[in-house]
């Protein structure tokens, strides 16, 4: 009986199996007929702009022209590779830099957006979109507080620091000793560091911090950054990017003022 239950069974799957099969075969070669005159109405227009003088498309154009310009054929590639593929394009370099920088394409691309960059901001077009309209007083604002600082003889980096240092106490960067009357109870980065440092497990890109940048004397980076923290979900993490937010517009405001 039992066997007999169990090959009825397997039959009913088989069978259902199979019906849901041709049904889903069925939507399939319904939904391609509904959709064939569609598709056939559609006219194919070729996405690449034709080029007259090699009949080829212009990308194409454009990279055979910057292999042109890079690559030095007259060096054996099994010999020297790096000479080979880049050779014709550090020696058509005109521009003399700094010994420790280093030159690649990547770079170029990336000066060529700063240029690009400086022009819209710097324009006096006007402009329909809002984000280049905010971003264009954003830039203005900078310029003028950096020329503010220089008018005081105090450096931009040192002007921010003492802005900071005023919403309360931060061991790793002063070399002064704690002052209570300067603590500030609602946001003490000591008592955050032993709070994230409470366990090993914790990442150390989440440990708030606030230091001067290493490689640009003239930047301060804010630790941890906002789009790390709206990942943590409980409510401490939640109250602490509210008051870093709060901190920093603070600053902000302090430092336009």
């Amino acid at each position: 009986m039992r066997e007999e239950l169990l090959a009825l069974l397997s039959q009913i799957w088989i069978v259902s199996s199979l019906s849901m099969l041709k049904v889903m075969q069925f939507i399939m070669h319904f939904e391609l007929l509904i959709l064939l005159p569609c598709i056939s109405s559609l006219q194919y227009t070729n996405p690449c702009e034709k080029s007259s003088r090699t009949n080829n498309a212009s990308d194409f154009t454009k990279l055979i022209d910057y292999l042109k310009y890079s690559v030095n054929y007259k060096v054996d590639p099994c010999e020297d590779f790096y000479q080979f593929s880049c050779g014709n394009w550090i020696a058509n370099r005109n521009d003399t830099l700094m010994n420790w920088e280093f030159i690649s394409p990547h770079r170029d691309m990336y000066r060529q957006y700063q240029k690009e960059q400086r022009e819209v901001l710097n324009s006096k077009e006007q402009s329909t979109s809002d984000a280049i309209t905010h971003a264009r007083k954003l830039y203005q604002s900078c310029i003028r507080a950096e020329e503010e600082w220089n008018s005081t003889g105090v450096s931009g980096i040192d002007y921010v620091m003492g802005k900071i240092e005023k919403f309360g106490i931060f061991p790793m960067l002063s070399e002064e000793p704690f002052d209570e009357a300067r603590f500030n109870a609602e946001f003490d980065f000591t008592w955050l560091l032993a709070y994230f440092n409470r366990d090993d497990t914790v990442l150390d890109v989440i440990v708030p911090d606030i230091r001067k940048d290493r490689f640009s004397p003239g930047i301060i980076s804010f630790l941890p950054r906002k789009t790390l923290l709206s990942y943590l979900r409980d409510d401490f993490t939640q109250k602490l990017q509210m008051d870093f937010t709060e901190f920093l517009l603070r600053l902000v405001g302090s430092s336009l003022a």
